[in-house]
């Protein structure tokens, strides 16, 4: 997908610098690669760790609604 975008020219040569490479488009694929699996990393530190009463049935919250609208 082609994408056009302006940014600062100090940010790009930077970047340069961070990646060793002056290939924009590896660089920004690396940046986009890295915030997905951060991203992924946090929402799988959720799993296991979500705690529910023994009573909880979401079923059954889902039909309370029908009867208030």
């Amino acid at each position: 997908m082609q994408v056009n975008i302006h940014i600062n020219d100090n940010i790009v040569d930077e970047l340069y610098l961070l990646y060793n490479s002056d290939d924009i488009n590896y660089i920004f694929n690396q940046i986009l690669s890295e915030k997905l699996i951060k991203n992924n990393t946090k929402i799988k530190d959720f799993f296991g760790k979500v705690e529910f009463f023994e009573d909880y049935d979401y079923k059954a919250l889902r039909h309370r609604n029908d009867s208030i609208g």
